[in-house]
């Protein structure tokens, strides 16, 4: 039961608090391994956000230089 509470306490923190900005560099910073291995279409709808969204986040990411090309 506990485990099910922490699973539930996240879904509530990544679908409420979090900004479509923290969705992203949480899945950047958690899941390395799958950026390099998923589209943008894939990682938007895993994020639940839109993949127009998502390139405008990574965009911003870059010319901010929080990530590199790489991730574009």
């Amino acid at each position: 039961l506990t485990a099910k509470q922490k699973i539930l306490t996240q879904v509530i923190q990544k679908e409420l608090i979090f900004t479509a900005e923290a969705k992203v560099a949480k899945f950047l910073i958690e899941q390395e391994d799958l950026v390099k291995t998923l589209k943008n279409t894939q990682i938007a709808s895993l994020l639940n956000i839109t993949p127009e969204t998502l390139s405008r986040i990574l965009s911003k990411f870059k010319t901010q230089e929080l990530i590199g090309p790489a991730f574009e």
